[in-house]
């Protein structure tokens, strides 16, 4: 009776566990934006290797930030020139990135991202911290899917511009 009395203890324990760890686990989301990014490069790539100036915008048009209201979208610049071509935009990297808010607060962020070729589609996530303004601290993920095609003129006239649609969350 009493090993029957122990496991019913035990795992009452852990249910109550799931249970009390799986509400906290969301609340880490500090918050989350959608909008787009958009790329364009000079000068278009191709599929030979080339010195590539990358000039871009990350645009939140949407984002929830329940513990700073004032907060609700934000654009992050972005500038770099390196050797690009069609394949290796996909490859990893890193940067840095300002982050402007809506109410004039400025975020950094220092990321590193990957790419994949999910079902026909190139999804790039980016991942980093906050390392300074508001939300300073988190780590914010983003998550980027290109139009589908994106590369598609690889070989012809070459890619100018890729957009494609992003999500950011902040933990």
């Amino acid at each position: 009776m009493r090993k029957i009395i122990a496991s019913l203890v035990a795992v009452l324990a852990l249910v109550a566990t799931v249970f009390v760890m799986a509400p906290s686990a969301s609340a880490l989301n500090l918050a989350a934006c959608t909008g787009s990014t958009t790329t364009s490069y000079s000068p278009a790539l191709t599929n030979i290797l080339q010195s590539t100036t990358a000039t871009g915008t990350d645009s939140a048009s949407v984002c929830v930030v329940p513990t700073n209201l004032a907060l609700t979208s934000f654009t992050g610049p972005f500038t770099g020139t390196q050797d690009l071509s069609c394949t290796s935009i996909l490859t990893p990297g890193s940067g840095t990135e300002t982050l402007y808010w809506n109410n004039s607060q400025v975020s950094q962020w220092s990321w590193t991202n990957d790419f994949q070729n999910v079902n026909g589609i190139e999804t790039g996530t980016a991942t980093g911290p906050i390392t300074s303004g508001p939300l300073a601290g988190s780590t914010l993920t983003q998550v980027i899917a290109l139009t589908p095609n994106a590369l598609a003129n690889c070989a012809t006239t070459g890619v100018a511009s890729v957009t494609g649609s992003s999500t950011w969350v902040f933990t």
